[in-house]
This record gives C-alpha cells, structure tokens and sequence, in this order.
C-alpha cells in the first residue's frame, strides 16, 4: 500500500489508469471544508481528493435530467393556472351563496 497522493493519512493502492484525464479543475476551500473533505474521502474509501470529485461530478450528471428545471417550471405554471381556477371556482360559489342568502332570494 501507497499513500495516497492529497489525503494525508489514507493508503491505495496504485490502480491501472484506463482513461486518460486531461482536463483539471481547482476550487478553494475553508480550513473546516477541506477538513470535512478529507475525512469523507477517507471514510468513504476514496483513494484521491480526485477519485472523490469525480464520482460526486458523474453522480450529479447521471441523477439530473437537463429538462428537470424545464419540467419544474411547467409543473409550476400548471399548479398556478389551477390555483386561478379554483379561486374563480370559489368567488362564483361565494357569490352564489350570498345571492341565496340574500332577503330577495329567500323571499322569491
């Protein structure tokens, strides 16, 4: 076992690299962030502050749909357009109900 590289404390041992990583990206973290990220890669068996990012990125990509925000906004806009029915359903009720209240009515 080798340390591994970024995560003081945690041992890997070296895995085969079957595809070829060329895009890098960097982030800054609070002093309790990185605390909080270290001791999740190593409860969590990761081997590198990489590995971990990673599968957070591929997870993330794979359980959001890019028509979630475009299916959120329809949803609401139909929820919406049903509220406005039911108040008008209400206010003709209402009316409807004061109308039959009414002495003219009862008298009628």
């Amino acid at each position: 076992m080798t340390p591994a590289p970024g995560v003081p404390g945690l041992a890997r041992e070296f895995l085969p690299v079957f595809k070829r990583k060329t895009r890098v990206i960097s982030i800054r973290l609070t002093e309790e962030e990185f605390r909080a990220l270290r001791q999740v890669c190593i409860s969590e068996n990761f081997v590198s502050f990489s590995q971990f990012a990673r599968t957070a990125i591929v997870e993330l990509i794979a359980n959001r749909s890019p028509s979630t925000a475009t299916d959120l906004y329809t949803e609401v806009k139909r929820l919406r357009a049903l509220i406005d029915e039911l108040r008008q359903d209400l206010k003709e009720l209402q009316d409807l109900k004061q109308l039959m209240s009414s002495p003219r009515a009862v008298s009628s």
